[in-house]
């Protein structure tokens, strides 16, 4: 209803479980005959929908006496042709899906319905794994049935001595064929917080990822012929990295971190000259960066470099880790001072120290605090350069080489830079505000 006069408009139907059928009885909208309603209402745009060739069956629970309750899902998929479509049983178990290709002979039916094994349609008798499948032709006789069986359970206690822990992911992976399940435990009784439903005889590698301050785990179980009780006692993190800081100086302090995607520890070191630390409670991982940093040293990477991108990665997968030493290297300055030409009380710019091979460092000049310095590693390739979204710098960087001593006097005059400016109007020739304005130099 409420249509615009057109002499050119596509009608079409599409059921469900059928491929979409256009007027009149045509299979794509450039086939499709064209209804002109320039001259007022139509009438008798008629469909008639054929089931044509299909696949039937009917799905049942345990036994060829009991089936599914309506609405199990059904799907039909082909490799060959590139297809997939689901259907839905009906209340008395049955299912159909119609207009296949008549050509096609690969066609797979399965149920996937969560508690319940995956089942496949194979005229043998109803299988559980792919590769039995039964791949079959489109057929006016409705005999693909499947017996879907409740399969069997991995039930236990997942628990922090003894004290039961909701929240953590559960999951079984067959290594022997296609089970699956997952949940998240929660207190089921006295006795369990988890249970894996829907699982076909075979072997399994049960894994949980708890909470951070928890170590994952994987344990192996087989199914049988009947139900099988797994319980995890969780365990805490216990891998241990430790190392010496040579030549700390008094009352210097360094913090040593370790992280990698399992986990992460921290400790902090005081001292003179060589001192051990210990970072222990770190999980189980084979990638950890050990980094460390300080107030009174640049920051360092182990195995002796300054950058995280080539930092030599630890391995405590298997074993703790031992003599992941630093040693802290006489530091030379670059230093100096930057000049706020025509500047005022509140003016601010930063100033930047970048080596390739030892890092970077930074830091904040005021009008009223101009003097800066760095300690640095000695190096021949530092490039020192200033910032402010006020002033322009002269000069805009100047190479630095600290590998022989202190570079000082390395100074920065700032000054106001030439601007650009205009008028936004509107159409009327009016002033609009609260327009962002952007420049950007090539």
């Amino acid at each position: 209803t409420n249509l615009k006069p057109a002499i050119d408009y596509v009608v079409f139907a599409s059921p469900m479980d059928f491929a979409p059928q256009y007027y009149d009885a045509k299979d794509t909208p450039n086939q499709a005959d064209l209804v002109d309603i320039t001259g007022g209402h139509v009438n008798n745009i008629d469909f008639f929908i054929e089931c044509g060739v299909k696949l039937c069956g009917k799905i049942f629970l345990e036994n060829t006496s009991t089936t599914m309750p309506e609405g199990t899902p059904v799907n039909i998929s082909s490799e060959d042709a590139d297809f997939s479509r689901e259907v839905l049983t009906d209340a008395n178990g049955n299912f159909e899906i119609c207009d296949l290709d008549a050509s096609v002979n690969d066609y797979i039916i399965s149920v996937f319905i969560k508690g319940y094994p995956t089942a496949f349609y194979n005229s043998a008798g109803t299988v559980f794994d792919p590769a039995t499948a039964e791949e079959v032709s489109p057929s006016a006789t409705c005999d693909k049935d499947i017996v879907m069986i409740k399969g069997y359970k991995i039930t236990g206690k997942i628990a922090d001595n003894g004290s039961m822990i909701s929240g953590v992911s559960v999951e079984a992976i067959s290594t022997t064929g296609l089970g699956y399940a997952r949940t998240v435990s929660h207190k089921i009784d006295a006795m369990h917080n988890y249970e894996l439903q829907g699982l076909v005889p075979g072997t399994y590698d049960v894994s949980i990822s708890p909470p951070g301050q928890y170590m994952t785990e994987t344990k192996p179980v087989t199914i049988i012929d009947g139900d099988v009780t797994l319980d995890f006692d969780l365990l805490k993190p216990s891998r241990t990295l430790s190392g010496t800081i040579h030549n700390l100086g008094a009352g210097q302090t360094v913090w040593i971190y370790a992280w990698s995607g399992s986990g992460d520890g921290l400790t902090i070191v005081q001292g003179n000259g060589d001192v051990p630390y210990t970072i222990t409670g770190l999980k189980p991982a084979s990638n950890y960066r050990v980094q460390l940093s300080s107030d009174d040293v640049p920051d360092m990477y182990y195995d002796g470099t300054a950058l995280f991108h080539e930092a030599t990665k630890v391995d405590l997968s298997e074993y703790n880790a031992y003599n992941i030493d630093f040693t802290i290297e006489t530091l030379n300055n670059i230093s100096g001072a930057v000049n706020f030409v025509g500047g005022k009380s509140g003016d601010m710019a930063f100033v930047r120290a970048f080596s390739s091979t030892m890092g970077s460092a930074m830091a904040l000049v005021t009008f009223d605090q101009p003097n800066y310095t760095f300690k640095v590693k000695p190096a021949n390739n530092y490039a020192v350069s200033v910032w402010s979204n006020q002033y322009q710098a002269s000069p805009e960087k100047t190479w630095v080489d600290t590998s022989a001593g202190d570079a000082n006097n390395i100074d920065f005059e700032l000054s106001e830079g030439s601007y650009i400016s205009g008028t936004i109007l509107n159409e009327s020739g009016q002033p609009v505000s609260n327009i962002t304005v952007e420049i950007s130099s090539l």
